[in-house]
């Protein structure tokens, strides 16, 4: 194959794929995953893992602030 054949095919090639990527969005679809800051260690355990209770707090000060309702884990933790 001479350099010029193998030049129009790599021309035709890139725009092909040039027009076939700008048509097709590519965006990942990730949904977040829910995640309980109240461990129940926080609530059941002695001693306490201060990671979670850390976590747990810093989770019921952002409930607090958005002025939502709390959710049932959120009002267990307040009454511990």
């Amino acid at each position: 194959m001479d350099s010029a054949a193998l030049v129009f095919i790599l021309t035709i090639r890139q725009k092909y794929f040039d027009k076939f990527a700008s048509s097709r969005s590519i965006t990942p679809q990730i949904s977040p995953i829910p995640v309980n800051p109240f461990y129940a260690s926080v609530l059941t355990s002695s001693p306490v893992n201060i990671d979670h209770v850390r976590t747990a707090n810093s989770a019921f000060r952002e409930l607090i602030a958005s002025g939502e309702s709390l959710p049932n884990d959120a009002k267990n933790y307040l009454t511990v």
